[in-house]
């Protein structure tokens, strides 16, 4: 694994991690890493919904693919971009998994709690990007009423 934390400008964050292979314990390490990254006021309602997010795209990449994978999340004044890019051209497939199955919710979950969504196709693989604009995330209890209708 190559980590490069890069401030860049003061109006930017970078942070790009190349993985060999994706080991099922390096999501929580990239988590921690992109929890400093986006420490400011300005993330603090978009944090955990980017968590997530690359959380669920890294697992794609390694229980989808071979594991090798580039990962940039660039954070700016407007929002945060997270790309995934992997050397598979299998593209990711959204499905309604039913109540029983104990997987295929990810891609949907991604693109619901994205601001956009999508996929780019490239001769030796894919580019896997979502934005989460700063200030579009509303905070939702478990029980479905947003956090001031109690």
């Amino acid at each position: 694994m190559v980590v490069d934390v890069d401030p860049g400008l003061a109006s930017h964050q970078r942070y790009t991690c190349q993985f060999s292979r994706v080991l099922e314990k390096t999501p929580a390490e990239v988590r921690r890493l992109l929890r400093v990254l986006l420490s400011t006021p300005a993330f603090a309602l978009v944090v955990d919904e980017v968590l997530f997010v690359t959380t669920e795209l890294l697992t794609n990449v390694w229980k989808h693919t071979d594991g090798r994978c580039h990962l940039t999340v660039l954070a700016g004044p407007h929002g945060v971009h997270v790309h995934v890019r992997d050397y598979s051209t299998d593209l990711p497939v959204q499905i309604i998994a039913g109540d029983d199955e104990e997987s295929g919710r990810g891609v949907v979950a991604v693109d619901r709690c994205a601001t956009s969504f999508q996929v780019t196709k490239i001769p030796d693989g894919k580019i896997v990007t979502a934005y989460l604009a700063v200030g579009t995330v509303s905070a939702t209890a478990v029980d479905g009423r947003a956090d001031g209708d109690h």
